[in-house]
């Protein structure tokens, strides 16, 4: 078997036909040489690095590399100092921080999202001694008139009625009549107390209640109770609440 004449051109001492032609087992000679010198450039590009064998990173590794890097960076070029400025300041068990989000959160009563689980505590109701008010001798009018809210400013205070145990008083503004303000000694009528066992609110700690629908009275001692009575639609329920907690209530207390 020959192979063409211009394959024969690897050794020099072939004996080729100089025409055509040259023998078989020259061709093989060949082939085994160009494997062998393959076989050495391939071994040499794997050590000198002349192509690189790793598969190439794709758009997302390039773009993740350099974000690591950069955040890397970053961090490096802070001080101590100023990775903890950075930092939301530490407030255990505190109310939220200007740097945090606040959390606030409006809650009625009835609604069953407050946190405890439950609705605020009701005013408690006072220990009411029946026994004591249905007893003793009423306190002189006189000695109630100090302990009403003082006259100031616009507002006029007229002494209407005063007799034991009781003292009514007319809150003017301008010489128009808004309410009407009363003391009274419930020893002249110890049945009245039992209204604020169930008592719907408080102002400093005593307990008050809805008179009708234009008065508040509120308890003191167990013994007083100090009323403020609308006598005009432009004094509203905030403004009895008001001059109600204007009363010397604390002084009216101590009175035995």
């Amino acid at each position: 078997m020959t192979v063409p004449k211009g394959m024969c051109f690897a050794v020099h001492s072939l004996n080729c036909d100089q025409m055509y032609s040259c023998p078989y087992w020259e061709f093989e000679m060949l082939a085994k040489g160009i494997y062998y010198w393959a076989l050495i450039a391939l071994a040499a590009c794997s050590t000198s690095g002349c192509y690189d064998a790793s598969p190439k990173a794709s758009r997302w590794d390039k773009a993740h590399d350099e974000n690591t890097r950069t955040s890397t960076d970053h961090l490096r070029e802070k001080s101590g100092n100023d990775l903890a400025k950075d930092a939301p300041p530490w407030n255990p068990g505190g109310a939220p921080s200007a740097d945090s989000p606040s959390q606030k959160t409006d809650w009625k009563v009835g609604d069953k999202s407050h946190p405890s689980g439950s609705e605020p505590s009701k005013p408690r109701p006072p220990k009411i001694n029946m026994n004591d008010l249905k007893s003793g001798e009423l306190l002189p009018g006189g000695e109630l008139n100090k302990f009403f809210p003082q006259q100031e400013g616009k507002w006029d205070l007229v002494y209407k009625q005063e007799k034991p145990g009781f003292v009514l008083v007319s809150l003017r503004r301008s010489g128009e009549e808004l309410a009407l303000l009363s003391i009274t000694d419930l020893r002249s009528n110890p049945e009245a107390a039992e209204k604020y066992l169930q008592p719907s609110g408080e102002i400093d700690g005593y307990p008050t209640i809805a008179i009708g629908s234009k008065g508040l009275g509120l308890l003191v001692g167990t013994r007083f109770q100090v009323q403020v009575r609308s006598e005009s639609d432009d004094f509203t329920a905030s403004d009895r609440a008001e001059w109600t907690g204007r009363f010397d209530l604390k002084g009216l207390e101590d009175l035995k």
